[in-house]
């Protein structure tokens, strides 16, 4: 069974090979057929129904679907955004959104984070061993 300080020092391991590995694929992206690539990807992700929409929504309840429409297109703007997150999650293997949360109003705006500013924790909690959180 690994002890706290073995999980310390893999933590710390893997945190700056995060960080290693984000400024390489920053290297890659400079590449002419490597950004075209995650360009095409982004594009084919972010490609629009024949209704018009990058993301439909459906459901049976009127008002959830109205919620919902309203989180993805007018708080979120997911036809501007979309594009340059899906990039981003292809490019690192990762992407953060910090949702921006009133109590009355549910989500109110929303912070793209860059990878290079978020440390993933392992093993801080000795109840659940398993639990990962990002801070």
């Amino acid at each position: 069974m690994p002890t706290s300080l073995y999980g310390a020092q893999f933590n710390l391991n893997y945190q700056y090979l995060r960080t290693t590995l984000y400024s390489e694929y920053d290297v890659m992206d400079q590449d002419a057929i490597i950004a075209s690539a995650l360009d095409i990807i982004a594009d084919e992700c972010t490609l629009k129904n024949d209704m018009g929409e990058v993301v439909q929504i459906r459901s049976s309840n009127e008002d959830i679907q109205k919620i919902l429409y309203n989180l993805f297109y007018d708080v979120l703007n997911i036809e501007f955004n979309g594009w340059m997150w899906v990039r981003q999650m292809c490019k690192y293997g990762d992407f953060f959104l910090k949702l921006e949360i009133a109590e009355k109003f549910g989500v109110y705006n929303v912070i793209p984070y860059t990878a290079y500013h978020i440390e993933r924790i392992e093993g801080a909690n000795p109840n659940n061993p398993a639990e990962v959180k990002f801070k």
